[in-house]
């Protein structure tokens, strides 16, 4: 059974059955629960189940840029996986990477793949 529990800083936090401390990923505060949450027994009452992550992700991708003897493997800034920017960035640097990556001898055509890889696998998480 779980149910819910609102930090001071407006997040909903999911709370399991039993737990008598739990973290916001928030703000970072630990909360004491009230024993109401963690009290075993038959609760009439249904939970409420948090309707949205409330966590934001960083990501970064990788491209890479070639010239005839020199490729530059790079990583990205981070960007929010939010909205329209989950599906934007990835593409970008993608073609960024299509285009110009394979010029490089002999490493384009490998740095091209690995960023291809990191990018379509959805990049890498900054924490």
């Amino acid at each position: 059974m779980q149910g819910t529990y609102r930090c001071r800083c407006g997040a909903n936090l999911i709370v399991y059955e039993g737990e008598k401390k739990i973290l916001c990923g928030t703000c970072g505060t630990w909360h004491e629960l009230p024993a109401t949450y963690w009290q075993t027994g038959n609760e009439k009452k249904r939970p409420q189940i948090a309707s949205s992550a409330n966590y934001v992700v960083y990501v970064s991708y990788r491209y890479a840029i070639s010239f005839i003897f020199v490729t530059i493997y790079k990583r990205s800034a981070p960007h929010r996986t939010d909205g329209i920017n989950r599906f934007l960035w990835p593409v970008l640097y993608s073609l960024i990477t299509l285009l110009l990556g394979w010029w490089g001898i002999p490493w384009g055509p490998i740095r091209t793949v690995q960023a291809l890889y990191i990018n379509l696998r959805g990049g890498q998480m900054v924490f």
